[in-house]
């Protein structure tokens, strides 16, 4: 099954949907997910959840339809307009942005669309108080990616009374939402075997082994760095050797976590490879935001500044600065000049992407310009412009911690 690339076509979709691990009361520093738009369905792995995605069919929109696959079944869900958008005629009354981006996130948290119901869950993380009956609900969600993404919100922002229903997630179908379930006890304090993570990392399904590996670098065990070098070394069988990249990257991020700082080599090394694996450099900026790589600064601008004939893709160039403000930088002033060249942007994924970078932005503009976004007709795009103004809001109060 053959990686989407991005050159003249079909581009990766960053930043913002769905959840990899990340300081509960910072929801974009560390949180992106890698998908691929693409002509034919395609399988690729995200740091969370496996997703695919196919070209619309149906809807004013025609832009792109999401596929999630649910054990051996796909739910499809298709951008739509909604019924509840407001009337030109008779617009909504005026109220705080925090209080509109709440309305959008709840709403969307009992969405039809699987995908919305994930991101929204992953934008609560900044509030935790509004998270945990979300991810309650959550944890029964009839879609796995829902679940997982419940489970890992609840460990990283310790959602620890809701342990007794997360136990029952032990037993769960899914093996990635079992190991997710295995870390948010594990956060809680409460006794579980990690036994089966072991045996998740020799899995022939290269998501059930990209979330092992994920998750034993969460644990913190140092003795799981040899199951880990095992498990890279097994046999794929007829997995894509591109794919197979990706879940490597995966492991050495998990490596680093429990000490091998050697291993943060091949992760920068992956953001510069070559434009038909773009999937490479998109999942090696996540990482390098997840392992708070300030080692990797330099490099992340060398993406976003590259001249004209060596530029990059909207996408990588608007993931690359999010991880470089991520790191620290806290002047919005070059932010809002990235942010202002993709605003108007007709891809509503590049559109979600600005409104994700415009959170780390703390600027009259950027507000400003994330009101504007939340009243996008694309749901993705409100939902990603309602997180970031929830963060925003956030952060006036407290500054989150780093992720170490």
């Amino acid at each position: 099954m053959p990686a989407g690339n991005r050159t003249h076509g079909p581009m990766i979709l960053l930043g913002a949907v769905l959840l990899i691990p990340g300081g509960c009361s910072q929801r974009d520093q560390t949180v992106r997910s890698t998908r691929a738009l693409v002509q034919e369905p395609v399988r690729l792995d995200g740091d969370a959840v496996l997703i695919e995605v196919a070209e619309a069919k149906e809807g004013d929109m025609n832009e792109t339809a999401v596929v999630t696959v649910v054990d051996d079944a796909a739910v499809v869900a298709r951008p739509r307009v909604r019924t509840e958008e407001p009337s030109p005629t008779k617009p909504l009354p005026a109220v705080a942005p925090e209080v509109r981006a709440r309305e959008l996130l709840l709403q969307a948290a009992g969405d039809d669309w699987a995908l919305l119901r994930a991101n929204a869950i992953e934008a609560l993380m900044v509030r935790p108080d509004l998270l945990e009956p979300v991810a309650t609900l959550g944890l029964l969600d009839d879609n796995r990616g829902v679940r997982f993404v419940s489970l890992m919100a609840i460990g990283r922002c310790g959602l620890c009374d809701l342990s007794d229903a997360v136990e029952a997630s032990l037993d769960d179908p899914s093996e990635s939402v079992r190991a997710a379930a295995i870390y948010a006890l594990h956060a809680c304090d409460r006794v579980v075997n990690p036994g089966p993570l072991g045996e998740m990392a020799f899995s022939s399904d290269p998501e059930v082994r990209g979330n092992a590996f994920m998750i034993l670098g969460l644990l913190g065990e140092p003795s799981a760095a040899g199951l880990i070098r095992a498990a890279v070394g097994q046999e794929t069988g007829l997995v894509d050797p591109a794919r197979v990249r990706l879940i490597d990257l995966q492991a050495a991020a998990a490596l680093v976590r429990l000490g091998d700082l050697r291993e943060i080599d091949p992760i920068r090394a992956a953001l510069f490879a070559p434009t038909d694996q773009a999937e490479l450099t998109a999942l090696s900026i996540q990482l390098i935001a997840q392992l708070n790589d300030e080692g990797a600064r330099q490099m992340l601008v060398r993406l976003v500044e590259a001249p004209t004939r060596e530029s990059r893709p909207p996408e990588i160039r608007l993931s690359a600065a999010e991880t470089i403000a991520a790191l620290g930088a806290r002047d919005p002033a070059p932010l809002l000049r990235l942010a202002s060249e993709y605003v108007e942007s007709p891809r509503p994924e590049i559109r979600a992407q600005v409104a994700s970078l415009l959170g780390e932005a703390d600027d009259g503009a950027s507000r400003a310009l994330l009101v504007r976004l939340m009243e996008d007709p694309n749901p993705i795009v409100r939902i990603s412009a309602a997180g970031s103004t929830l963060k925003l809001a956030g952060d006036e109060q407290t500054d989150g911690p780093a992720l170490h």
